[in-house]
């Protein structure tokens, strides 16, 4: 897993340096920063993405990464009221769930 997330640091720097305007692109950048404990700077990426995006399935998408970021930093009320959010805005939104599961396991 650690390899994992090595190469995508390193793959999603790439795409950022390339073409940082993309939303996508942000979202997966700040995803992977999340991911390796650079939670204030991914969750900032996937803000901008966020705010960029136009289709509700994108900006739930969104809303869940934002979520993970704040159960990393132990949020789970502000983490609650995202994911909530997200899934009225899209409930097929495929992190869903893995959110949900994040928090529960948050909760033992």
């Amino acid at each position: 897993m650690k390899a994992d997330l090595t190469d995508a640091l390193t793959l999603s720097e790439r795409a950022y340096g390339l073409s940082p305007w993309t939303p996508g692109i942000q979202r997966v950048r700040g995803w992977v920063l999340i991911e390796s404990g650079e939670v204030d700077e991914g969750m900032s990426l996937v803000q901008r993405a966020l705010n960029e995006n136009e289709e509700p399935y994108f900006k739930a998408f969104n809303l869940a990464i934002l979520a993970m970021g704040h159960l990393r930093r132990h949020e789970s009320t502000a983490a609650g009221r995202l994911l909530a959010l997200a899934e009225r805005m899209d409930g097929h939104c495929q992190l869903l769930k893995h959110v949900r599961q994040r928090m529960a396991a948050d909760t033992d």
